[in-house]
């Protein structure tokens, strides 16, 4: 267990989706790493592992409009994905996406990649 409560594998995971998080801000294949980050959030909500805090608004620096995302906690850290249209009907709207960061260290890109498909295709042997 590290200094948050949760286990390496998770923590590494955490590490993992912030890592890509931020190379999808620039990287030609964004689309691609947004859908593995969904992916990868999803299988950790469906396994009890990460929790579904409510909608907030997120405004996007290109369209100007707001437009609303899921936020996520795993283990103490919080990750936005986008909201499919059956969510905003179950999870209470928050309003304003907060400030909150996460407090985390990147990996590196290549490991971070290989880390999230690995949970995909295998998921945890605990």
């Amino acid at each position: 267990m590290n200094h948050r409560g949760c286990n390496e594998d998770i923590l590494i995971l955490c590490k993992s989706l912030y890592t890509i998080n931020h190379y999808a801000k620039f990287k030609e294949n964004k689309k691609e790493l947004y859908k593995l980050k969904d992916k990868v959030i999803r299988k950790l909500i469906k396994e009890g592992k990460a929790t579904v805090i409510g909608l907030q608004y997120s405004r996007t620096k290109s369209k100007m409009r707001n437009h609303s995302v899921l936020l996520i906690e795993i283990s103490g850290y919080y990750f936005h994905i986008y909201a499919i249209n059956e969510e905003f009907n179950f999870f209470p709207h928050l309003g304003e996406m907060s400030k909150k960061q996460n407090n985390l260290s990147k990996v590196k890109y290549i490991t971070a990649l290989k880390m999230l498909n690995l949970y995909l295709e295998e998921g945890y042997h605990q």
